[in-house]
Formats: C-alpha cells, sequence, structure tokens
C-alpha cells in the first residue's frame, strides 16, 4: 500500500514539476516574442521598443521616467524613425520631449550616449542651443512646423505625453507595414504607388507612412525597383528621393549620394528642374534617371528603411 502511494507521490510530483516547466517556458517565449525587454513596451517597425505615458512633466522628470524602464527619451536618426514616433501620438496633435541635449551649436548628445549624426530636424535649420539646450518634437500634420526640434528650456514643462524608447532584444525583422514588400536583399520594405502626384506630395504620401520617397545605392537596388514597377498593369516612371539643387545632390532621408547614380547620359541638366525620376516608360532608357521639375506628375516608390 505505501509503495503505492509512493508511486502515486512520485508521479504527482513529476507530472506537476512538467507542467509547471511548461507554463514557464510559455511565459518566457511570450515575453522574449515581443522582441522588447519590458512587456508592457511595443516593438516598432525601425526595430525599436516604445511606451507612451500619459504625464506633464520637465526634460528631467521625463528622462527618469523612462530611466525607471531602463529606457531613455527617443533618439532619431532618420525621418522613417521620426514618422514612427510622431505616429505614436495618433494625430493628438501634441508635443514629446526629444532625447538629445546640445552643450553649443555644434555639439550635441543623444540621452543613449551616441553623438547626433547626419539626420537632423532642427526648427530653421538652427541649433539654437542657447534657448536651453533641450528639444520637443511638434507632432502635429496640419502645421509647418510638424516634426521639427524645437529648442526649449530644459526646465519647461511639457504637457501630456512622455515616450520612452529602448532597444529591440530580437533579431527578427518587424514586419513590413501594409502595403509594403521586403527587398530580402537588405531587408528595407517598398510600396509601389500607382497614383501620380507631384513631387512633395509624392514624398509627403511616403512619410504618411513611415518612409520617404526611395533612396537608390547600387544597381542591384535599381534593378529590384525596376523589376518592382514592371510587374504592375501600368509601367509609369517613378519618382525616387534625390534632388539637384544648386548643382548638388542629396537623398531626401538626409543620406549622403555616396557615388554610384543611373543618371542617363547627359543628366542631370541645371535648368531641367531639380527633382529626380525613373525612366520606366522608354524602352531604350529603362531605370535611367533625369531630372524634372518638381510640380510634374509622376508615379513613385516609397522605401521603409530598417533601423
Amino acid at each position: 500500500m505505501k509503495s503505492l502511494q509512493l508511486l502515486l507521490l512520485k508521479t504527482f510530483l513529476y507530472s506537476f514539476f512538467i507542467w509547471i516547466t511548461l507554463i514557464q517556458g510559455y511565459a518566457l517565449k511570450n515575453l522574449e516574442d515581443t522582441g522588447c525587454p519590458n512587456e508592457n513596451y511595443t516593438l516598432k517597425e525601425d526595430q525599436q521598443c516604445y511606451k507612451l505615458y500619459n504625464e506633464t512633466s520637465s526634460r528631467e522628470d521625463a528622462a527618469k521616467l523612462c530611466g525607471n524602464d531602463n529606457a531613455y527619451l527617443p533618439s532619431i536618426d532618420n525621418e522613417g524613425a521620426e514618422q514612427v514616433i510622431i505616429n505614436l501620438l495618433n494625430n493628438t496633435k501634441d508635443n514629446f520631449w526629444l532625447g538629445l541635449k546640445c552643450i553649443n551649436d555644434s555639439y550635441c548628445l543623444w540621452d543613449d550616449g551616441h553623438n547626433l549624426g547626419e539626420y537632423k530636424n532642427f526648427l530653421d535649420d538652427t541649433v539654437n542651443a542657447d534657448v536651453g539646450g533641450c528639444y520637443y518634437v511638434k507632432a502635429d500634420s496640419s502645421s509647418t512646423k510638424n516634426g521639427e526640434w524645437i529648442p526649449i528650456s530644459c526646465e519647461n514643462q511639457l504637457k501630456n505625453f512622455v515616450i520612452c524608447q529602448q532597444a529591440s532584444t530580437t533579431d527578427e525583422i518587424c514586419r513590413c507595414p501594409q502595403n509594403y514588400l521586403r527587398n530580402a536583399a537588405n531587408n528595407d520594405c517598398y510600396r509601389y504607388v500607382p497614383t501620380l502626384m507631384t513631387f512633395d506630395g509624392a514624398n509627403q504620401n511616403c512619410k504618411n507612412d513611415g518612409s520617404t520617397l526611395v533612396t537608390i545605392n547600387s544597381n542591384e537596388e535599381n534593378t529590384y525597383l525596376l523589376n518592382l514597377v514592371l510587374n504592375k498593369e501600368e509601367n509609369n516612371n517613378i519618382w525616387i528621393g534625390l534632388t539637384y539643387v544648386n548643382d548638388t545632390l542629396q537623398w531626401v532621408d538626409g543620406s549622403p549620394v555616396n557615388g554610384w547614380t543611373n543618371f542617363k547620359e547627359g543628366y542631370p541638366i541645371n535648368d531641367s528642374g531639380n527633382s529626380t525620376v525613373m525612366l520606366v516608360e522608354e524602352s531604350d532608357d529603362k531605370s535611367k534617371w533625369i531630372n524634372v521639375n518638381s510640380s510634374d506628375e509622376y508615379a513613385s516608390i516609397c522605401r521603409f528603411k530598417k533601423k
């Protein structure tokens, strides 16, 4: 009898151990699947984790609030990432603290320790560190200052929201935004837009998704984009995110032109316009680029870059 009781007890304990192990493993898997160190943070398309606090706070108090989560006030390294963060506010027309401090007009540092890079969106393109050295972002799509980094004293109280940013813990690539396709060669996401728009209209349409008009840095990327368009019913010429102003080429996302371009022979032409399209309709020059007037209307391709 005792042997039977002992056997039943061992069986129960073993089953209980297995059950606990499975439950713990399931909970751990669910936590890991969020891709974020804190389970109440959300992994977004820029491969960063975010949490939105409904708080009115000074710059210091906002940074402490994020620090309690082992997070930081947001740093922004490209236009797509900035739009992802702005979209967190769901058009509430509010502002949020930026995780940037400037000692002077030539030295700025993000809270997470890295230096200010090539992407900048200061109000009037001016650092204005003497105003206070801290900055907030205006998130109001109806305002001409939408997305701009506005200087402010660090002691000011910013109403309504604090956004905290945390590095992802996963190597898993976040899903592309809706209607975007992933390019397996670089893991960036692309969307063909057949609607004919001006250059500024097309770029704004991309920005509404957190992307920009496409940047192209190699023949392989150029060919991928050409094929993306050729697979559609209408093979329209497309806007790409390259401007030509005062003999200078510049991508709209702020990234440098790395030496590779694909202009048609004789282009760019100084008096031909300051925006660039890829030729798709012309059989002899398919995939070549020409500069045209920004008020012309073409189809376009948006590119969402991974962080």
